[in-house]
């Protein structure tokens, strides 16, 4: 403790929070649940999102991504490059061939990526609410196309939620802080 206040705060704490990942659950994040939009697919979505992962040093979630589409033995579509995740975005993002159009393609925080002049947003959100709901934890994908344009189509393909498996020992330790 590097200030007394800080301790006398603690004391007046009814509710502890904790970070969850890695202290109540093995950090082994995992695909749980895929939803997809408009004539997207569960293999469309899950492509799409592997394009902008980081195959090279990715995180908890480009992990999880890449290891289902391995595992389902899902073709990525042809993508130009790749733009690593940006702490103020919240976002990935690489340039995809879809249908032969480049189109630029990001997954990241759906409450970034979703407005409102994103296809499908409206049926996203309920979703997300849903999957939320279950502890998962959500990421959006979503489209661009025609971005040089005045009016650039934006669409949401699909979100993907996301979970963590709980440690064996954190109903014990969470009994304990109750205790």
């Amino acid at each position: 403790v590097h200030r007394l206040a800080a301790v006398q705060e603690c004391a007046m704490v009814d509710v502890l929070c904790s970070d969850k990942t890695g202290t109540l659950t093995q950090n082994k994040l995992q695909v749980s649940e895929i939803v997809h939009y408009g004539h997207y697919n569960e293999t469309d979505v899950l492509g799409i999102a592997a394009t902008c992962s980081d195959k090279a040093d990715g995180g908890p979630i480009d992990t999880a991504i890449l290891k289902i589409t391995i595992d389902k033995h899902i073709t990525t579509p042809h993508y130009r490059n790749f733009v690593s995740f940006d702490s103020i975005t919240k976002r990935t993002e690489s340039h995809v061939m879809l249908g032969g159009e480049e189109v630029h393609a990001y997954m990241g925080l759906p409450a970034l990526l979703l407005n409102g002049d994103v296809a499908c947003h409206e049926m996203a959100q309920l979703d997300i609410v849903r999957l939320s709901a279950q502890g998962l934890r959500v990421v959006a994908v979503v489209i661009i196309r025609g971005e040089d344009t005045v009016a650039p189509k934006k669409e949401c393909v699909g979100i993907i939620g996301l979970s963590d498996p709980i440690k064996e020992d954190a109903p014990i330790i969470i009994q304990e802080l109750n205790g």
